[in-house]
């Protein structure tokens, strides 16, 4: 099991390797990058911050998530800017073997995609265990308005084109006009702006592979962040294996592997971790792949229609589907380590424990991977945590807890509020409908107060003389009691994963205490924060 860095509170590497990090911007695009390292090498190097730009990565956190919270921010902001990773900063490449060795070392390679308003540092727990077993990972900020805050690096007045050290900040906004207005008459319009954007950011995620390729061949690599050669780029050269490469993702990140694994090929096997498919357009999820993906959910956060999507390519054998349980849907984040105070939390507390889900989350990663990206020989096999049988994870699902064969027709973005039943129940409960799309596949139930077939008995608040009888299905111009699960023209409830100015609670998709300053807000078209 995963044990506590003491100093960050996330969970130590459980590879053999120990880890190092460095930031790099390379024409425009940023990532950071998790490799393997010498252990003793790596002492020489600090562990590297986990934020980036502290102040405005944290305030464009904060301003996503809830403008209320202007008044936490100066402690929030020290508390997140003080937290550490289990990676060393700028330690050196894992030297290459000895020479006259008979075997060569070419590292394969993982491209993690984040969530909405989450940001390209928030799954520091993910990326360094995948790092410890000998990957080099490059989690990239994704520039489409869907990250909390996106940064530009551009020359002020009288700097010279390439004087990095020189060149100052812009940040591009978090896209939440739609997201924060939520008009119902709209939700097409929704779907538009997310397909818009999954598809820049599979064209990010191959751009990240263009860099893999530059690194590998020894190319020039400037990094527009500045600090010039204190980092030695070229030590990646010849080292990376560019024919096992996969790509990782999280909420609108695992989208966002869809919609990569659909339109680029260079990508051998992609994970998708309790994601979000909104974005994806029909014709796409209709297409065929010939390469491995594997779905790796949350009993506590999927729905019908989101599942249903998925289904789609598990059922032609394209992809597996397993579900964690016991868990909430930032265990695949940082979040659920680095709590931030003085945050209401977003989610249900897990059942499982933090350390336990993420251990889980790991061994099932790394069994996909040595199975489809490394082809071990070894996990050729049935290999239990993946076929189930006797050693199998008790908290592993083969499969889903959702009925999404219930799933209502058409585009349903997200439920109102993230499924809360115990992850022991099976598919037969249904996670409860999104109450504006009613569904020819189940009846609502009728509100208490409103009169139905089987109970003539009139609403004591409405005289039956004066008005007919309400159809449970119909809402009226003048509806008594108002449904507690039915949102009303007059105070619509907040979607748990919609922050609102009366409620902080973020939206599932969207970050929160929980969800270190790593939101991620992909439940539903207009509000996935992570």
């Amino acid at each position: 099991m995963a044990k506590e860095v003491k100093v960050t509170g996330l969970p130590a590497p459980t590879g053999s390797y120990a880890v190092g990090s460095v930031d790099l911007m390379h024409e425009g695009l940023l990532v950071r990058l998790y490799y393997p390292t010498e252990r003793e090498g790596a002492a020489n190097h600090e562990y590297g911050k986990l934020t980036f730009r502290g102040y405005n990565y944290v305030k464009a956190f904060l301003n996503a998530y809830d403008k209320s919270f202007t008044g936490l921010f100066s402690g929030v902001f020290n508390f997140l800017t003080d937290v550490r990773m289990p990676a060393h900063l700028k330690a050196q490449l894992l030297s290459p073997p000895s020479e006259g060795s008979t075997t060569k070392q070419y590292f394969p390679l993982i491209v993690l995609s984040h969530g909405l308003s989450g940001n390209f540092f928030a799954y520091c727990a993910i990326c360094c265990d995948l790092a410890s077993h000998g990957y080099v990972v490059a989690s990239v900020e994704h520039k489409d308005g869907s990250s909390c805050t996106a940064l530009r690096r551009v020359p002020g007045p009288g700097v010279q084109e390439g004087d990095y050290d020189n060149y100052k900040d812009e940040f591009i906004p978090f896209d939440k006009t739609y997201p924060m207005t939520r008009p119902r008459e709209v939700r097409e319009t929704g779907f538009e702006l997310r397909n818009r954007q999954v598809k820049i950011r599979a064209a990010e995620v191959g751009q990240v592979y263009d860099l893999f390729k530059t690194l590998n061949e020894g190319g020039t690599v400037k990094n527009m962040l500045g600090g010039g050669d204190s980092f030695d780029f070229g030590q990646f050269k010849d080292r990376l294996d560019l024919e096992k490469v996969a790509v990782m993702g999280h909420s609108f990140g695992g989208g966002t592997v869809v919609q990569t694994m659909v339109q680029d090929k260079r990508f051998k096997c992609g994970l998708a971790l309790d994601s979000w498919l909104f974005p994806i357009e029909e014709e796409d999820l209709e297409k065929s792949l010939d390469r491995p993906l594997v779905f790796i959910n949350i009993d506590t956060f999927q729905w019908p229609e989101n599942v249903a999507k998925m289904m789609k390519f598990v059922e032609r054998n394209e992809a597996t589907m397993y579900t964690l349980k016991g868990c909430n849907h930032v265990t695949q984040t940082d979040s659920g380590f680095v709590e931030v105070p003085g945050l209401a939390k977003m989610y249900p507390d897990p059942i499982l424990d933090k350390y336990v889900g993420h251990q889980v989350n790991m061994d099932l990663c790394h069994a996909f991977l040595n199975k489809h990206l490394l082809n071990t020989p070894e996990y050729q096999g049935a290999v239990p945590i993946l076929n189930g049988g006797e050693g199998s994870s008790e908290h592993v699902i083969l499969g889903t807890n959702i009925d999404w064969k219930s799933a209502k027709q058409g585009t349903t973005p997200l439920p109102l509020e993230p499924s809360t039943q115990n992850p022991d129940q099976q598919s037969n409960q249904k996670p409860k409908a999104d109450p504006d799309q009613p569904t020819n596949h189940q009846e609502p139930k009728a509100d208490p107060d409103q009169p139905t077939d089987q109970e003539p008995k009139a609403d004591p608040d409405q005289p039956t003389d004066q008005e007919p009888k309400a159809d449970p299905d119909q809402p009226t111009d003048q509806e008594p009691k108002a449904d507690p699960d039915q949102p009303t023209d007059q105070e619509p409830k907040a979607d748990p994963d919609q922050p609102t100015d009366q409620e902080p609670k973020a939206d599932p998709d969207q970050p929160t205490d929980q969800e270190l300053t790593t939101g991620d807000v992909s439940k539903q078209d207009e509000e996935p924060n992570e």
